[in-house]
């Protein structure tokens, strides 16, 4: 497994872990504490991103069971297909900084969107779906930047800075 190089310079040059959004950035070695996979092909696009949305049917079918088994059996089978998209959205990835409330932002490291960063939230339904600013997909560098930029014009200009990345994935219902 290589790290991205824009990623692997940081820790080089600046450091592992320290000053960045919310929490700041995690160390690499913190992934160690994560269900991660990270020399396993991350399983999603910027095409076919991790949308948890599709599970909300279930929840009316669960409502609407005739029976304790039916449920149960509907239950049981919307936890196995949500714990198959997460360990696709575990695969792949190192976490990169950690939002509160179960929301952390990720650095694909294998696969198709390698090198992009995207926003991980299995907590409130959403999944995970790549950051984008300016309707393209945003490197490590760049992520790191948009904090920092919102940072500084939090501290200049007295406004706040983003509440969380979840504004830069392009899903109405999150932001």
């Amino acid at each position: 497994l290589t790290l991205p190089d824009d990623y692997r310079l940081f820790l080089k040059e600046i450091g592992n872990g320290g000053a960045g959004p919310f929490y700041g950035l995690l160390p690499l070695e913190d992934n160690e504490d994560q269900r991660t996979t990270p020399n396993t092909a991350f399983g999603f696009t910027a095409e076919n991103p991790c949308l948890l949305e599709k599970y909300d049917a279930y929840d009316e079918k669960i409502d609407n069971a005739k029976t304790d088994e039916e449920e149960q059996a509907l239950w049981d089978l919307k936890e196995f297909l949500l714990d198959a998209d997460y360990e696709k959205a575990t695969n792949g990835i190192t976490f990169l900084c950690h939002e509160g409330c179960c929301m952390f932002s990720v650095l694909i490291l294998k696969g198709a969107e390698r090198g992009t960063v995207w926003w991980f939230n299995f907590s409130d339904q959403v999944g995970v779906v790549p950051i984008v600013l300016e309707k393209q997909q945003v490197s490590f560098l760049d992520w790191y930047e948009m904090w920092l930029d919102a940072s500084l014009d939090s501290v200049k200009n007295g406004t706040k800075a983003f509440s969380t990345y979840g504004q830069f994935v392009g899903l109405d219902n999150i932001v």
